[in-house]
């Protein structure tokens, strides 16, 4: 008897520790989505707001650490003075770490939580990206970055630097920064020196050029953020930025380049970062170029929001788990037929991972206990979207486009519904099971005492 009472006791602790993770670690990730393309790869009289992004990701870098010295950026801030930028802080996501962060920046969703199992190294699902959907991305930085994205990408180039030189205890770990920069550098002087090959590459539109920046985030760690190194290290990468921006403009020459500064994460004053404090969460956001429409004012932005950003840039399609919503003000003076393509692709790629996941819920659920989300039904969809159509089909494109911008987070939060709809009906049947095995010993316990 014993040994039956050791083995249910161990099953059901073992039960009750894997509900933990089965319930409230679940991947947000929707399998089976389709891609919804803004401008279609055969349009020819259909111009993209930009044909190339410069995506400048300085890890570790916090908000207030970046707008509190505007000496230590003059390049970025003298963009946001003179009105050629919009700027915003950007609110991260717990847990405030780098391949979180990117994946949010790249992805558009939050990190999977079930990868808390591999370091936050490796993620269990594939998933989609910015990189993948571009007609060729360029990579530049560290290994545990750049590798998360570049490996089983065909149309990808990129380069990493040695593992080795990611060393925390480094009295200048700006060199990385410097590393990267010159990298950029070495690569467009191969171009320009008759490198058919690398010419060829980049003549192509719809591109991504990535530039990861180490430096900030291994000073942090190092010396932390209001050391003289961190600080300094500022002045490196706005420098290098300057660098990148002039060398892009007088090679391509055509102002047809769009850039992206931001960060993956802040940091607290004594070095750390992984919580959810103003000091880690808030980063800076500062982008400038072709197809972005300066604000003078600052706006609202989430890590998510800046995916659909890029995806409207280059008039590509969304990644298929993207939760972010295209911040459609950032964009300049655009027709309004471009802007409807822009937020109907949004649109499309946000209610077909609400179909997906509800109709995984609605298939193993029995039919009459069933909850719709209250907001938003199937039916109701099918009817919004109709009437989206029946707008842009009378060419009235910017009363299809404003329906549709309404509409997104209201799918969003009916996606959200369904990726917890089981959360409650799980937690009550482990409860149970738990209540069970409890009154199970107590009546043991009892007939053994009497």
């Amino acid at each position: 008897m014993f040994i039956i009472f050791l083995f249910l006791g161990l099953c059901t602790h073992l039960l009750l520790l894997y509900s933990i993770f089965d319930i409230y670690y679940s991947s947000p990730i929707v399998k089976g989505g389709r891609n919804f393309r803004i401008i279609p790869s055969n349009s020819n009289n259909v111009l993209a707001p930009a044909d190339r992004i410069v995506f400048f990701s300085a890890d570790g870098l916090r908000a207030s650490s970046f707008f509190d010295n505007p000496n230590l950026s003059p390049f970025i801030h003298s963009l946001i003075y003179d009105s050629k930028a919009v700027w915003s802080i950007s609110e991260s996501h717990v847990p405030t770490e780098s391949r979180p962060g990117h994946v949010a920046l790249f992805a558009g969703f939050y990190e999977d939580v079930s990868a808390v199992t591999r370091g936050w190294k490796h993620n269990p699902i594939p998933f989609d990206s910015t990189f993948n959907q571009s007609e060729f991305s360029f990579l530049w930085g560290s290994p545990d970055i750049i590798n998360l994205f570049s490996t089983n990408i065909p149309h990808s180039f990129s380069e990493v630097y040695s593992p080795e030189l990611e060393d925390f205890a480094s009295e200048d770990a700006s060199k990385l920064d410097e590393w990267v920069f010159n990298r950029v550098e070495k690569f467009f002087i191969r171009a320009q020196q008759g490198d058919n090959k690398i010419t060829k590459l980049l003549s192509i539109k719809r591109s991504i050029y990535f530039l990861h920046l180490l430096g900030l985030d291994t000073n942090g760690h190092g010396h932390k953020p209001n050391s003289k190194k961190y600080l300094e290290n500022i002045k490196i990468v706005d420098k290098g930025i300057e660098r990148i921006v002039n060398l892009f403009e007088n090679y391509f020459n055509d102002k047809r380049t769009v850039y992206l500064f931001t960060a993956d994460h802040g940091m607290t004053d004594w070095g750390s970062h992984g919580d959810g404090t103003p000091d880690e969460v808030q980063t800076p956001f500062v982008a400038w170029g072709s197809g972005i429409s300066p604000i003078k004012t600052k706006i609202n932005l989430t890590q998510v929001d800046i995916v659909p950003l890029q995806s409207a840039l280059l008039g590509i399609a969304m990644p298929s788990n993207s939760f972010g919503i295209v911040p459609i003000n950032l964009l300049g003076h655009l027709p309004d037929k471009l802007i409807f393509q822009i937020v109907y692709a949004n649109f499309k790629q946000m209610s077909e991972q609400f179909l997906i996941r509800r109709a995984e819920r609605r298939a193993h659920s029995f039919r009459f206990l069933f909850a719709e989300y209250p907001e938003l039904s199937y039916a109701g969809l099918v009817n919004f979207e109709n009437e989206i159509l029946r707008l842009a089909q009378l060419k009235r494109y910017e009363a299809a486009w404003k329906a549709c911008i309404k509409l997104i987070p209201l799918i969003r939060s009916a996606l959200n519904y369904f990726h917890r709809y089981n959360q409650f009906s799980q937690g009550l049947a482990i409860c149970a099971i738990f209540c069970s095995w409890n009154l199970l010993l107590y009546s043991s316990l009892i007939g053994y005492i009497f």
